[in-house]
């Protein structure tokens, strides 16, 4: 499974939000979040607790394509097509 997960700063000023999304039970399990640009307030609360869940596949992508005119769904776009599993979440 892909846990595919578009963000910006204001989504995430609560890391537990982060959190939420982290723990995954089965090893071929990912996570995967996208941030349109690096300055994003998201960043490094996205990268902080990836260092605390080390086990499991984690990702953060930063830039998207022009797919969509909302910046959740240019992320979306990318997210779906970076994502390794079948099952998207």
């Amino acid at each position: 499974m892909s846990v595919l997960k578009p963000v910006l700063g204001v989504d995430l000023r609560d890391p537990t939000k982060i959190r939420e999304f982290l723990p995954q039970d089965y090893p071929d399990d990912e996570v995967l979040f996208a941030v349109n640009d690096d300055k994003d307030a998201a960043v490094p609360m996205v990268r902080q607790s990836s260092r605390n869940f080390p086990s499991g596949k984690f990702r953060l992508l930063v830039g998207a394509e022009n797919f969509g005119t909302k910046p959740q769904g240019k992320q979306a776009g990318r997210l779906a097509r970076e994502a390794q599993n079948e099952v998207l979440v």
